[in-house]
């Protein structure tokens, strides 16, 4: 008798490859039609439709800031002066950050979103009033900012033959700062304080465009500009982005934001904190 070889699995591995093979090719014919464009909210026809980037980013600032409590806490002040995080430090303390932000063009209008969230913390030994004997003492300062804005395109052209495009951005942030001190030593008591307020500000997006798959982005804003007794700030931003398929670009680039806030020179409170560092960020468009 005469058995026939079994050609299921052989069947069913040619069929595998050949799945796999088509998506790899679905794959690279979607990253090819993928593009960056000026005319990014625009049909091709040149109605007005809808884009849409929410890009997640994984940021790892250095931080410098000062708080100075005020009353009832005269003369307390936290200071942080933290570098870039290496891995190791990661791994022990989350000082780190999370930025996250979203934007929506209809033609030559767009509405956005930013948000950041820093913790920073330091320890140092401090010296205890009246003696002369130090204590170890731990500090930390945190920002949480939520920032919505509306812009529009006031330039959309070609310089030397590449798209470039200029929009002019207005909106406010509501931030929260919080700084503590934990010294745990009777005789240094800790202190702890939290603080929210509103800024204006205004901004400016420009963007190039070398290639259809690449582009580059410069950001920059002003915040504050005295208002709610003597708030300022300011934000600037640089990113690389590169656009894998027609829905996922990856970016990288460097962000720096300033936040300050003064009140009343009598209290001493004030609140100074910059951020700046390297980011990487996946964005999905649809």
């Amino acid at each position: 008798m005469v058995t026939k070889p079994q050609q299921g699995p052989q069947r069913c591995m040619s069929g595998c490859t050949a799945i796999a093979i088509m998506l790899v090719a679905l794959t690279w014919s979607s990253a090819a039609r993928a593009q960056f464009s000026a005319r990014e909210g625009y049909t091709e026809d040149g109605q007005y439709r809808v884009q849409v980037e929410l890009v997640p980013y994984v940021w790892l600032p250095a931080t410098s800031g000062t708080v100075h409590l005020g009353r009832p806490n005269a003369g307390q002040t936290v200071s942080i002066n933290a570098g870039v995080p290496t891995v190791s430090e990661l791994a022990n303390v989350l000082d780190a950050a999370f930025i996250g932000a979203g934007l929506l063009r209809y033609g030559p209008w767009s509405a956005e979103i930013d948000m950041q969230w820093v913790n920073a913390s330091t320890s140092h030994d401090r010296p205890v009033p009246g003696t002369l004997t130090t204590v170890h003492v731990n500090e930390a300062i945190s920002l949480f900012r939520v920032a919505p804005g509306f812009g529009y395109e006031v330039v959309a052209s070609q310089v030397g033959g590449v798209p470039v495009s200029l929009d002019a951005r207005a909106g406010f942030s509501y931030i929260t700062t919080g700084a503590s001190a934990d010294p745990g030593h009777l005789a240094l008591p800790g202190f702890s304080r939290d603080q929210d307020f509103v800024q204006p500000w205004l901004g400016l997006r420009f963007d190039i465009y070398p290639s259809p798959s690449w582009r580059i982005e410069l950001g920059g804003l002003g915040q504050g500009f005295g208002i709610d007794g003597g708030s300022w700030g300011w934000g600037a931003s640089a990113f690389v982005s590169y656009l894998v398929t027609n829905w996922i670009d990856v970016s990288l680039g460097f962000r720096a934001l300033n936040t300050q806030r003064f009140r009343g020179r009598d209290e001493q409170r004030s609140l100074n904190l910059t951020e700046y560092g390297p980011l990487l960020g996946v964005g999905f468009r649809f």
